[in-house]
């Protein structure tokens, strides 16, 4: 058996389909084992990803189970910072302190208590330098420990590298999604190889027919007000200041009158609040742009399917869109992972804003590259997402 160990547990897009994409790759490798996903939340995974999910605290402190290997990722998760992952779950965790007995009588009295520091302690409490970094010499129920599509935001502190470093060197293999992390684990006392290649969600449209999808996008897209005989712009982003939402609308609206085309606002990380920052935008507009109130990863996956063009911070959104051969731009948020990404995909780093005011002109120039290019440089990156992917499966099952 194979576990999963990622962030599926958490309200996000990205996060969600990696377990998905995972399944689809070692099927079409011909494995029939069982694959079991883990998180910090067991149960069902949220927005109907259609899984279980396993609570790798159980695992790594009662459970009796031996796992064949623990394929960990993927995601920005080759990190330390407990504190801040767990944030992302304080929303859900609360949606399931509420369900409990006596909760709102317990607030009353007592407040509520720090979430953030709760979760950690009851979900994160075994013995790993970062929540999901794991040593095999420390695990032996995992089997062989991989790490599969990971990002490495940060650098390491100079008294984590030692642990950080035998972590990896004891793992049966090391692939991470693009040059910057493999360079700082390096930095950190990473001896193992490193393979790097594009993230695994580029692959996504090797398992999802675009025209298929963007056919059932197009009908969710009208069901929400979308003109859907015009060319559709998809636009996602997280909070934003006052300031910035206000130019945001003026630049898309300036696109938007230029080409003809219908705005259409498609949230997808709901732990991240971009459902927050999009309705925001359409007050802002008047309603002229449209807010696509969907939860699921599928109507997400086919809402971006169906658009001509994207704009967005989430990186997964970009991908899913470059997958799809759909011209897109990164928005302007300063973080290594979206430099990361056009570097590894081969595209121009201009597809990244460095403000909104240069939105409605690299949208038009963006446009004007033309789908070819995308599409064209998309199939380069999966390739080499296979490439790697035949070299895991060989580390776990030779």
């Amino acid at each position: 058996m194979i576990g999963n160990f990622c962030t599926c547990d958490v309200e996000n897009y990205g996060d969600l389909l990696y377990p998905i994409v995972f399944r689809h790759m070692m099927q079409s490798r011909k494995f029939t084992g069982e694959i079991r996903p883990f998180g910090f939340l067991e149960g069902p995974a949220p927005a109907d990803a259609g899984y279980e999910v396993d609570s790798i605290f159980e695992l790594l402190n009662h459970s009796s189970t031996q796992l064949d290997s623990l394929v960990i990722g993927g995601g920005d998760i080759i990190r330390t910072d407990k504190g801040v992952l767990a944030s992302h779950y304080e929303s859900l965790y609360r949606q399931r302190a509420q369900k409990k007995p006596f909760y709102g009588l317990k607030k009353l009295i007592f407040g509520e208590s720090d979430l953030v520091a709760k979760f950690v302690n009851q979900f994160m409490a075994y013995k790993a330098v970062g929540p999901l970094i794991l040593d095999a010499d420390e695990q032996p129920a995992l089997g062989k420990v991989v790490y599969c599509s990971c990002g490495v935001p940060f650098e390491f502190k100079e008294h984590e590298r030692n642990t950080v470093a035998h972590a990896f060197n004891n793992a049966a293999f090391i692939y991470v999604r693009d040059q910057q992390s493999a360079d700082k684990l390096k930095r950190a006392g990473v001896t193992q190889s490193i393979e790097v290649a594009p993230d695994l969600i580029v692959t996504l449209s090797d398992f999802y027919d675009r025209n298929a999808e963007a056919i059932r996008g197009r009908e969710i897209l009208g069901s929400y007000g979308v003109d859907t005989t015009k060319r559709v712009l998809g636009f996602q982003c997280a909070p934003q200041s006052e300031s910035s939402y206000v130019e945001i609308t003026k630049q898309i609206q300036q696109f938007s009158k230029q080409t003809q085309c219908e705005v259409a606002l498609v949230p997808i990380g709901y732990c991240h609040n971009d459902d927050q920052a999009l309705k925001r935008l359409c007050a802002i507009s008047n309603g002229a742009f449209k807010y696509i109130d969907i939860r699921s990863i599928r109507d997400m996956l086919s809402v971006l399917a169906a658009c001509n063009i994207f704009l967005g911070t989430s990186m997964h959104a970009n991908i899913t869109a470059f997958s799809f051969g759909i011209p897109h731009l990164i928005a302007p948020l300063s973080v290594d992972k979206l430099g990361g990404f056009l570097d590894i995909a081969g595209l121009d780093p201009a597809l990244r804003l460095n403000a909104w005011s240069e939105a409605a002109e690299r949208l038009r120039w963006a446009e004007e590259l033309g789908a070819g290019y995308f599409a064209e440089k998309s199939a380069l990156a999966k390739g080499a997402v296979h490439r790697v992917m035949d070299k895991l499966v060989q580390a776990i099952n030779p």
